[in-house]
């Protein structure tokens, strides 16, 4: 679940506690689901908006009680106190402390309660559950990464790696973490460099970085194989290939195949890459013939280079920690 998404849940969740407070009712100052649309208006004021970046900074520490309470409690449109504390605790991601209260209610209505750890163990449970990632163990941050997991658990994983390639899968196809070779590579990287790939069990695993995927595609520089670009930047050759056209940067890999620039040459490069924004491919079959000979005889028997890499390899070094003496290339 994206952190845009978790946002959102917790806006509409916020919303109901809103429309249940006697009294308090704004329909009429806003269109349909008016509860959520006061919610959204209030965080707006705090420059707080749908997109990812505006969750983290709103369950950071940065966002503070008393920074929101100045927002929902004063103006025409405030929320008394104890009210706006259980919205708070809501949006903040701290809902344990507005519904602990809440859950030994319900298990008293409901005539559940058989014995007083009963509501100790549904509320040890439900702090449980809001725990800050910061506080999840090793393990539990592993066991929950996956493409679709939110942002804080990939920030958490990395810090905790230091940005190490720690992350091995038992099937890269499906992108299926393998959780214990994970968890040891985590551990072994808060002590000596890691490798590239590495071996458990009998079973070898290429090392990725936290937050890439082994199915990902990326872009290389055409001058430069297995380089990948960042955003279209190169940092070998030090150009920005935005607005090139892809059979022109396939063209720039046969030269560089061919010899016939010198990637080093900063000034010649970047010309040429002007060239081939202003003027694309057809320019510079003319200023190398040849080049554009073999081109069309490639494109022909569909052998152009792709420029598509899906490497993912971290910045580890080729000794095995797990098997210490073996060289992995």
């Amino acid at each position: 679940m994206s952190t845009s998404t978790e946002l959102q849940e917790k806006v509409e969740k916020a919303a109901r506690v809103v429309e249940s407070i006697p009294g308090f009712d704004l329909s009429g100052g806003y269109d349909q689901n008016w509860a959520e649309a006061y919610i959204w208006n209030k965080l707006k004021q705090m420059q707080i908006g749908k997109d990812e970046v505006s969750h983290e900074m709103l369950i950071s520490d940065y966002t503070k009680e008393g920074d929101m309470r100045a927002v929902f409690c004063e103006g025409s449109e405030k929320l008394a106190v104890p009210w706006f504390r259980k919205i708070f605790a809501i949006l903040k991601g701290d809902a344990f402390k507005a519904d602990a209260k809440d859950v030994v209610q319900e298990t008293f209505q409901n005539g559940t309660l058989g014995q007083q750890s009963d509501v100790a163990e549904a509320i040890a449970k439900l702090i449980e559950s809001n725990r800050p990632v910061s506080q999840w163990k090793d393990g539990e941050l592993v066991a929950a990464l996956n493409a679709d997991c939110s942002s804080e658990i990939v920030s958490e994983l990395k810090k905790r790696a230091n940005d190490w390639a720690v992350v091995a899968f038992d099937d890269e196809e499906k992108e299926k973490v393998n959780v214990e070779v994970t968890v040891k590579m985590l551990q072994l990287s808060r002590r000596r460099e890691l490798p590239q790939v590495a071996r458990f069990d009998g079973k070898t695993y290429r090392l990725f970085e936290v937050g890439k995927w082994p199915n990902a595609v990326f872009a290389e520089c055409p001058m430069h194989e297995g380089v990948l670009l960042t955003e279209d930047y190169c940092d070998e050759c030090e150009v920005d290939y935005s607005g090139v056209s892809k059979e022109s940067l396939v063209f720039l890999r046969i030269l560089a195949e061919r010899g016939e620039v010198d990637a080093t040459d900063k000034l010649r490069l970047r010309d040429l890459i002007k060239t081939a924004k202003e003027k694309g491919l057809l320019e510079l079959c003319i200023l190398f013939p040849k080049a554009a000979f073999e081109y069309e005889d490639r494109k022909g028997d569909d052998s152009l280079p792709s420029l598509k890499s899906r490497l993912a390899a971290g910045r580890n070094r080729s000794q095995d920690p797990l098997n210490p003496g073996k060289r992995v290339y």
